[in-house]
């Protein structure tokens, strides 16, 4: 028998922490994770799930003093993506870890980077950092020309 769904500051917690609360097994059935199992995943992340209110006020604070988020994805573009309304400050130092292990620095240091996964540091000018997972991907996988098998 399945317990209770997640109330609703559980589920937002879950959310901010990449823990499912429903799930798919078919593609006409949706089943809602029971609490148990929910909290029982955060508490595996290191969340206190005794108040869930008050872990999800402390999620948000924590996220939104974040300066990167965990990933960062830059296409083609040029352009790396970061959260709706994120914008680092001024003055604010970037160093590129690639992952062959050479080190740029500066503004300039996501131009031409090669695809692949590398580490991206953001140092502000009041000192607070935040490292990312730097994506570096094509803005379309390549495509075969004409009909081909497989």
């Amino acid at each position: 028998m399945a317990g209770p769904v997640p109330g609703e500051s559980l589920a937002r917690l879950a959310e901010l922490y990449g823990v499912a609360t429903e799930y798919r097994p078919a593609p006409d059935r949706t089943v809602t994770v029971p609490e148990e199992a929910v909290t029982a995943a955060l508490t595996a992340l290191g969340v206190d799930t005794a108040d869930p209110a008050a872990a999800l006020a402390a999620r948000e604070r924590e996220l939104a003093r974040r300066l990167l988020p965990p990933t960062v994805v830059l296409t083609g573009q040029g352009l790396p993506s970061l959260p709706d309304g994120a914008v680092l400050p001024e003055g604010t130092a970037l160093r590129v870890v690639t992952e062959d292990g050479a080190t740029r620095t500066g503004r300039a240091c996501l131009d031409g980077l090669p695809y692949g996964v590398h580490r991206l540091t953001a140092t502000t000018p009041d000192g607070r950092t935040g490292e990312s997972h730097l994506i570096v991907a094509p803005d379309r996988a390549p495509g075969v020309d004409g009909r081909h098998k497989g």
